[in-house]
């Protein structure tokens, strides 16, 4: 199930169109969350003893080191691309400026997914559901930088054109 929802979120991120082999990420994920799971489940087991306890975590650790470098050697170009995307925004005060534009234009579609994520709910598709919050997030706050040439336009031509039509 948490593989399912995780995908699910991460596909609504966008981050399977966007990261290579993103996916071995996410299923080396589930497979973590199991791990130390049974990890932490063998200390609370008397058939299990302590030796093969702390054994088992131990090993789970490494399994986290060795998944942590795959991934990030699998995700290295996207990482930098990432950041590249990010760093367009110059500054937090010019992402806070277009984030607002971006909010309102989103307010009428945001209602339609909202009405979705409701009759998911009451499905008991909570899978689907992960889908939209992740679909939210990506549409919300990780939008293009507009290009400021195309924002402002040829300051000079404008403002012979707008003192000529003023005379």
């Amino acid at each position: 199930m948490f593989l399912e929802r995780t995908y699910e979120f991460a596909r609504g991120l966008g981050i399977l169109d966007f990261y290579q082999r993103s996916q071995d990420c996410i299923v080396n994920t589930s497979k973590l969350n199991t791990r130390y799971s049974e990890a932490i489940d063998n200390f609370n087991d008397v058939s299990v003893s302590t030796y093969r306890a702390w054994l088992e975590l131990t090993l789970t650790i490494g399994n986290t080191s060795t998944w942590y470098k795959s991934c990030y050697q699998n995700t290295e170009g996207s990482l930098m691309n990432f950041y590249y995307y990010v760093m367009a925004y110059e500054s937090f005060q010019n992402y806070i400026i277009y984030f607002l534009p971006n909010l309102l234009s989103y307010a009428f579609v945001i209602n339609t997914w909202l009405d979705r994520m409701n009759a998911l709910e009451l499905a008991g598709n909570t899978t689907g559901l992960y889908y939209y919050y992740g679909l939210i997030v990506r549409n919300l706050f990780f939008f293009e930088m507009p290009e400021a040439a195309g924002l402002l336009g040829n300051s000079v031509a404008d403002n012979a054109l707008l003192f000529a039509s003023i005379d």
